[in-house]
């Protein structure tokens, strides 16, 4: 009759999780395959976070008591990991995440590696099932262009083009959320 009978909350079990870890991995590999191939591509990048919202966040961990290994010049991935991990109260541990993922750079697409910070991954790409995204697109077209066709001559043309995709893609990636939250 369209009324709602239930909501519950979804728990990820070991076999989601460790797919999940697979498809990272094999993101992680095609990544680094092509990237050692010197050849155009598409990469999902994640910036370090911005020093002054680290500062911020840090700033937060220490009110609330959590301790932190290390300082914002040599901040890695993991430290925020550390800072979760001394939370056990589920409702705080939320609260601590979503502060630490604002306090993140928006990841984007960019012909150009930077790495993943998020991930601490060097090489990252969005590849695996479903193909969602117009990227995974071309990550699958030019894995058949590469690596199935042995076609691997490209222009200065090709380099652009990923240039222009990794723009247009990130900015209506942005749009799409501005969408979801009216």
């Amino acid at each position: 009759k369209g009324d709602i009978i239930d909501i519950t909350a979804y728990e990820r079990r070991d076999g989601e999780k460790l797919i999940e870890e697979f498809m990272i991995v094999a993101n992680e590999t095609v990544a680094e395959t092509i990237f050692f191939m010197e050849l155009p591509f598409i990469y999902r990048i994640h910036d370090k976070p911005n020093p002054k919202k680290l500062q911020d966040v840090l700033k937060m961990f220490s009110v609330l008591g959590i301790q932190i290994k290390g300082n914002t010049d040599e901040f890695q991935p993991t430290m925020f990991k550390q800072a979760l991990d001394q939370i056990e109260d589920k409702v705080n541990k939320r609260i601590v995440s979503d502060l630490i993922v604002r306090s993140l750079s928006k990841a984007r697409y960019q012909e150009k590696n930077t790495g993943h910070f998020g991930l601490a991954s060097k090489n990252y790409t969005h590849f695996t099932s479903p193909i969602r995204r117009y990227p995974d697109l071309i990550v699958h077209r030019n894995l058949r262009k590469y690596l199935f066709d042995n076609d691997v001559d490209y222009k200065n043309s090709d380099l652009d083009q990923m240039h222009e995709i990794g723009i247009h893609t990130s900015d209506k990636e942005v749009s799409a959320i501005k969408a979801e939250q009216t």
